[in-house]
């Protein structure tokens, strides 16, 4: 029915400055306070409420500032300029050639040619017709050696899902022409395992080079049955990891064997012995699939290896 704020100091409830709020059962408005009071520095606004029972709410706060308003310069600005790296002074850096005008908002087309490949930082500023400058804003950026084109026309694709069978030995897809913008519908096997997967799409061309392939992460959701409850109750953690991790079972579930497979589609490793816990210390950083088999079906989990 009521709400107050203040600054700083508490003056006691209902002593505050009263603040006009609609009644109703909860409040979700935007309050504007004058500050002109304020001297500059840091402050801390407070603001509470009562309901009909006369009774107050604790109070929520912030904290904000008073600064001093900062000068305005109407003049136009009426010269850009930028340089990469070193900076050879105001008005000395390459002109971009604008009319005068107070703001300024377009897309600049930067010749990078003579630097050296490499990592850059491009910077630019403005000028106005009163012969001020700004401060520079700056980005950075990479030059790098220009990449070989290969032209030759696209005569097959493949894909496979989580491991790599070898270059021309995955599953064949029929694309045809310089180059492939389609849309793909691919079979999901009832034996891939309840959970994490990657499929992997690559293509060759006429003059024999695959490519390298496009990777993008699916999931298998368990079907409605007692297995894949089963399954959902393996836990597998921490993840991430930096050196092991641990696999814990319903007490009815046996391990039959765990497999790890990179994003590259390589097993880097194969256990065929029960374990609840894995040595992931040889392993590269990295996200990886692993891979349970049961006597209740197969799980593939996605984990992080710090």
């Amino acid at each position: 029915t009521a709400a107050e704020y203040y600054f700083g100091t508490d003056p006691g409830t209902g002593n505050a400055t009263a603040i006009t709020i609609p009644t109703g059962e909860t409040l979700d408005e935007n309050l504007a306070f004058l500050t002109n009071t304020l001297p500059q520095g840091s402050h801390r606004a407070f603001v509470r409420v009562k309901n009909a029972n006369d009774v107050w709410s604790l109070y929520d706060h912030i904290v904000f500032s008073v600064v001093p308003l900062a000068e305005i310069n109407i003049a136009d600005i009426n010269s850009i300029e930028y340089y990469f790296d070193a900076d050879p002074g105001i008005g000395l850096g390459n002109q971009v050639t604008i009319t005068d005008t107070e703001t300024v908002d377009q897309n600049l087309a930067i010749p990078t040619t003579g630097l050296p490949t490499g990592s850059h930082r491009l910077f630019i500023r403005v000028g106005n017709t009163a012969g001020n400058y700004s401060v520079y804003t700056h980005t950075v950026f990479s030059v790098r050696t220009p990449t070989f084109f290969n032209n030759a026309s696209i005569v097959a694709a493949e894909y496979f899902i989580d491991v790599d069978p070898g270059f021309g030995s995955a599953t064949a897809l029929s694309v045809s022409g310089d180059n492939l913008d389609e849309n793909l519908t691919i079979p999901t096997s009832a034996s891939l395992a309840q959970g994490d997967h990657y499929l992997h799409i690559r293509v060759l061309n006429a003059d024999g080079s695959w490519s390298l392939y496009d990777r993008k992460l699916f999931e298998i959701d368990g079907t409605l049955g007692i297995d894949s409850d089963d399954l959902s109750e393996i836990r597998i953690f921490p993840i991430p990891t930096s050196d092991y991790v641990n696999i814990k079972t319903p007490y009815h579930i046996q391990i039959k064997s765990i497999g790890i497979i990179d994003l590259n589609g390589k097993v880097v490793m194969q256990l065929n012995n029960p374990v609840e816990k894995i040595n992931l210390s040889n392993l590269q950083q990295g996200v990886y699939l692993l891979q349970i088999q049961t006597q209740n079906g197969n799980l593939s989990k996605r984990i992080i290896k710090n």
